[in-house]
């Protein structure tokens, strides 16, 4: 169902099919905008206020994903590493890509690489229940590797392109 629906919204996203359903289920819920937060509950009357209890700025998805606690030190830690892989500035990894993820790269592994990163960072971000620190983020990244490359056939799926998230952390 997602598949189909997220392709009729903004295009396929090539390599959907391979990631779990607990991620699946996070990221289809940020791309359909169907987070419960503070201001689409104040827009319809179920909280009295839009502002986000942490920092009290607008809560919306995009501000939950790149802007709230360690938000902007773990994006910009991923923008590095999506950057290292496709060879190019971080200036060139739009926060957009968190929400309308409709993009395509060659060679396959690098595609399902990129996705396999954005999606696990989405994740990660959409837990609400303690403040999560950047060294969360971290261990939250390896252990989902680690995870990944128990699998035989994670080279056939991202290849070596994960290699990435090894370097030191700033």
């Amino acid at each position: 169902m997602g598949n189909k629906v997220i392709g009729r919204k903004y295009g396929k996203i090539y390599g959907w099919h391979r990631f779990r359903k607990k991620t699946k289920c996070h990221w289809y819920e940020v791309i359909y905008d169907l987070i419960p937060t503070r201001h689409r509950l104040h827009a319809i009357n179920l909280s009295s206020s839009d502002f986000c209890t942490q920092c009290m700025q607008l809560d919306t998805i995009q501000h939950r994903l790149t802007q709230c606690g360690q938000a902007p030190a773990q994006w910009k830690w991923t923008q590095e590493r999506l950057a290292i892989i496709l060879r190019t500035s971080t200036n060139h990894i739009l926060e957009e890509w968190l929400q309308r993820p409709s993009f395509y790269f060659w060679p396959l592994k690098r595609q399902h690489a990129v996705l396999w990163i954005i999606a696990r960072y989405v994740q990660f971000r959409i837990q609400r229940e303690t403040e999560l620190t950047t060294q969360d983020y971290f261990n939250f990244m390896q252990h989902t590797r680690w995870k990944l490359y128990q699998d035989k056939r994670r080279f056939e799926v991202v290849g070596n392109y994960l290699s990435v998230l090894d370097y030191p952390y700033r």
